[in-house]
């Protein structure tokens, strides 16, 4: 699955069924994306990330939860 900054899921219906995916990539995120959201990716293996803005502490956290 990949999302991308223009066209990011964020409602809980969405978020649901991210529960089976494996592979991740995200793409063209701000730093205003919500970072909290990797803790529904459950089963994923692989996590790309290109071209994104990150803040460090929550995205590392989130990683943390995750």
């Amino acid at each position: 699955m990949i999302i991308s900054g223009l066209s990011s899921i964020e409602n809980k219906e969405e978020l649901n069924k991210a529960k089976n995916i494996q592979s991740l990539e995200l793409q063209n995120l701000d730093l205003n994306y919500n970072w909290s959201n990797l803790m529904y990716y459950v089963n994923v293996e692989s996590l790309k990330i290109k071209d994104c803005y990150l803040d460090f502490k929550k995205f590392y956290n989130s990683l943390a939860e995750l």
